[in-house]
């Protein structure tokens, strides 16, 4: 590990930096929460958690929502680990994929971003001490990313997780979006104006081949085993009215699978930071409980 952080200055807080990217032939910001502890000993490593965030948001939305108050709530009160957690900046309409719109996010992730990390922070390179994480848009991305071969995580977390099968658009596998307007659903909606899964020189807005690749039941048929070498935690609310069809295709993919998973949903709950704040400690806790 080589140290490039002064670690004092930025214990028990989330904070912006930026990295170089190769992939993406620019500098790419991430966020990052670091633990008090760090001041104390830097040569210790620590799990590490790394948290995709949804559409309409970024990186710094962990740190406007609070997250670093539930981080250092659960660790003073000796119910975790310390911890460290890596937050991404996904340019918000990227749905974590490579795309001629966004660029090679899903490259940059492995070749640029966790090499990064891994050198500049003290995390740990234990599998069993590692975890991949999304919301929404981000749930999206970390289950299609924990199929890549590079993905050295023992711990998958999804929290309301934009599972579309072979179109957002198919009112067939998607019946409880299907009212007239869904096509004009926000979310629908500014994935197809912003373009993450079209081709740069058509005109049409989303391209099926540019979708399904990163769906999992077509990565699963590829790598049938994969799911099986991870703890899987699913969290939604029963009343979502974006992802919530997809979610139940997605646990019942499992249950016919054999897969096992950790599955949490909350009656009455939406699409909402509340639900992921309490669903991210929660997760934090069964991952990372501290030894007393």
């Amino acid at each position: 590990m080589i140290s490039l952080f002064t670690s004092s200055l930025y214990a028990q807080s989330i904070h912006t930096n930026q990295l170089y990217s190769d992939h993406l032939g620019k500098p790419w910001r991430y966020s990052i929460y670091l633990p008090e502890l760090i001041k104390e000993n830097t040569s210790q490593s620590y799990p590490v958690i790394f948290l995709l965030h949804g559409m309409f948001n970024s990186d710094k939305s962990f740190l406007h929502k609070g997250f670093a108050k539930i981080i250092n709530e659960l660790i003073d009160k000796q119910l975790i680990e310390p911890v460290i957690v890596v937050f991404p900046h996904g340019f918000q309409h990227s749905w974590w994929i490579d795309s001629d719109k966004f660029g090679a996010i899903q490259q940059s992730f492995f070749e640029d971003l966790l090499p990064h990390i891994n050198h500049t922070y003290p995390v740990s390179l234990n599998s069993h001490q590692r975890a991949l994480a999304g919301i929404s848009m981000g749930g999206f991305g970390a289950l299609n990313y924990i199929f890549d071969s590079r993905a050295n995580f023992d711990h998958l977390a999804l929290f309301s997780p934009a599972l579309f099968l072979d179109s957002p658009l198919n009112l067939q596998t998607h019946p409880h979006a299907a009212p007239i307007n869904w096509r004009h659903h926000h979310v629908i909606k500014n994935t197809l104006e912003q373009r993450a899964f079209a081709i740069a020189e058509q005109e049409q807005s989303f391209n099926a081949l540019r979708f399904i690749p990163h769906t999992y039941p077509y990565l699963h048929q590829r790598f049938p085993q994969r799911l099986n070498e991870v703890n899987i935690f699913l969290f939604y609310g029963d009343s979502d009215p974006i992802t919530d069809s997809g979610t139940r295709f997605f646990q019942d993919f499992l249950q016919e699978h054999h897969i096992s998973a950790t599955i949490t949903v909350t009656q009455g709950a939406k699409h909402s930071w509340s639900l992921w704040k309490t669903d991210f400690a929660r997760t934090l806790q069964y991952l990372f409980p501290k030894n007393k």
